[in-house]
């Protein structure tokens, strides 16, 4: 391997092996790798996962907001790779769908508008056969105004989003819905004046008008039937409220229940809230606190996400109190659930950060969306069997390259994640207040020996240079495809060129020759990546000459034509 020459910046350079080595960018090429960017370093997370990131657009109004909030409510994804989430529509925020492909009788991929003119909305799960829950309102996504915000249901027929509000929600929100059938579709509504006694008597009653929480369960097959899903035990407790947030394929839900715990040795007989993580069985309305390893009178844990293995995810303190950490429960009945953090953190990442983990998937060896609170960044923990986890940040794999900000410019949260990988989140711009928060999709990507063949002609070559400077710019919003967009960075440029260079080479079985062997570039490739290195780049981004003069000087007939056409560009 070449010795970099004097004055060369050496960056990460993710090889076809999938290991790092930190190389300049003409050595990066030569062998083969994607380069990282000028002054990235290689460490375990850098060529490993790799995503395509698809934006979603502006989400508008709708800000993500912690758990507490009547905002609040993560983003779905099934199994399909359909996403729902909220958008910006005409300056309005409405429910969006976005479909990968065509589905549900819609005949084009891409983003549905699912709101109506004049109403907020949000859509916060969907599964595999196109049901749809959120919630919607006429002022803002809050529970309070004179037109209240109520559960809302979507099912997509035909080519048609058909929305239906069920009776009885008023000042509700939609959060969750399983798959199989019976499908039961979760959420919370607010009942004002629903106050518990104190044990000791007095200091509280019905009439005091306490808001509090409380979540149903339905089938929306027909005229659905509501079920309340009660608190936990309510004795020597006020003000008390439950939370549903998910449910799998057997209708186990899980979720939180608050109390207000009376101590009557305390002066003045204050409360102090407790919330418990809970989940509630198939067809039973009381709930089942998930053992902690904390006290119980503080404990303050949330289940957020259970697959259709029965694993829970959620977060709480750890023991001793202190900051969230993210949680795994193997089962309902795991009495010493993992702490995520003491598993695994990424690098430059603190096991003591604040992490709350949001959604697992049904893998066999499950991976755990979640949100790093203390570096407000989206995280995901990966199971490598026998009670072992890798943990990567999700920005972290991104953001560290400036070129690619393009891309997006902070992935703050992780909201759910498929059994195919497909992550959503959200990403903003902590520099800029002027930027709006977009949604976004990863895609896991695995790199075959000829993706950089975007001629399909089984073998990379100049002819693949050329699809390259044709469909230069900005990848569109929604679209997951994004050709000559060989680095998955949402945008075609260099970048993109000199990844096509360093893949210069026969592929797909084909017997051509001529490609400069088995790898490295040769011929006509070989002359525009030195004379780029050599200053021809410098002169392009100065603006002395245009893409369309190399392209011109490309097809000259021979490899010394091309060669002093491209000289006298930057004589």
């Amino acid at each position: 391997m070449p010795d970099s020459a004097p004055g060369q910046v050496k960056g990460a350079c993710c090889l076809p092996d999938d290991t790092c080595q930190e190389l300049t960018q003409i050595e990066c090429s030569n062998e083969g790798g994607i380069y990282r960017g000028d002054d990235t370093k290689c460490r375990f997370d850098t060529c490993q996962p790799l995503y395509r990131v698809v934006d979603l657009g502006d989400m508008g109004d709708f800000i993500p907001s912690d758990s507490d909030s009547y905002h609040d409510g993560k983003f779905g994804i099934n199994n399909h790779g359909q996403v729902v989430y909220a958008r910006d529509f005409n300056g309005e925020t409405h429910a969006a769908l976005w479909l990968p492909v065509a589905a549900y009788g819609f005949m084009n991929p891409g983003i549905y508008d699912l709101g109506e003119t004049g109403i907020v909305s949000i859509a916060r799960d969907i599964n595999i056969n196109g049901l749809i829950i959120g919630q919607e309102g006429g002022i803002s996504l809050s529970f309070y105004g004179p037109d209240p915000d109520k559960a809302a249901l979507w099912t997509l027929s035909g080519g048609i989003a058909t929305k239906t509000n069920p009776d009885g929600l008023d000042y509700s929100r939609g959060l969750a819905l399983n798959d199989d059938a019976p499908v039961y579709y979760i959420g919370d509504r607010e009942n004002t004046g629903q106050c518990r006694k104190f044990a000791s008597g007095g200091g509280c009653d019905d009439g005091d008008g306490y808001t509090v929480l409380q979540s149903f369960r339905f089938d929306a097959d027909g005229n659905p039937q509501r079920n309340e899903l009660d608190f936990l035990d309510d004795t020597d407790h006020c003000h008390s409220s439950s939370v549903a947030r998910d449910v799998n394929n057997s209708g186990l839900i899980v979720g939180y229940s608050y109390q207000h715990v009376f101590r009557p040795h305390c002066s003045g007989d204050v409360p102090e809230l407790k919330k418990a993580g809970v989940y509630w069985d198939p067809n039973q309305n009381t709930p089942t606190e998930l053992s902690v390893l904390t006290t119980p009178l503080t404990t303050h844990f949330e289940a957020r996400g259970v697959n259709n293995n029965g694993e829970i995810v959620g977060w709480g303190p750890p023991t001793g109190g202190g900051l969230n950490k993210a949680y795994y429960w193997s089962s309902k009945l795991d009495a010493s659930p993992d702490n995520l953090n003491a598993k695994d953190m990424p690098p430059d990442h603190p096991s003591g950060q604040n992490t709350r983990a949001e959604a697992i998937n049904n893998l066999a060896e499950p991976h755990i969306i979640a949100t790093n609170e203390s570096s407000h960044t989206a995280m995901i923990w990966i199971s490598q069997g026998n009670d072992e986890w890798e943990a990567y940040d999700l920005d972290d794999i991104f953001h560290d390259l400036d070129q690619y900000t393009s891309c997006f410019h902070q992935l703050r949260e992780g909201h759910d994640i498929n059994d195919s990988g497909w992550i959503v989140a959200w990403g903003d711009d902590s520099s800029d207040t002027g930027i709006q928060p977009h949604a976004y999709v990863l895609v896991p990507v695995v790199l075959d020996d000829c993706y950089c063949d975007l001629t399909g002609d089984d073998v990379v070559n100049i002819d693949d240079v050329f699809v390259v400077l044709g469909l230069w710019g900005d990848c569109e919003e929604g679209v997951i495809e994004c050709d000559a967009d060989v680095t998955f960075d949402c945008t075609v440029d260099i970048d993109d060129i000199f990844a096509i260079l360093g893949n210069f080479r026969p592929c797909g079985g084909s017997a051509n020759a001529g490609m400069g062997g088995g790898g490295g570039v040769g011929g006509e490739g070989d002359l525009l990546l030195r004379w780029l290195n050599a200053g021809g780049y410098a002169a392009i981004q100065s603006g002395r000459i245009t893409w369309n003069q190399v392209e011109h000087c490309l097809t000259g007939e021979s490899n010394t034509a091309i060669e002093n056409c491209l000289n006298n560009l930057v004589e």
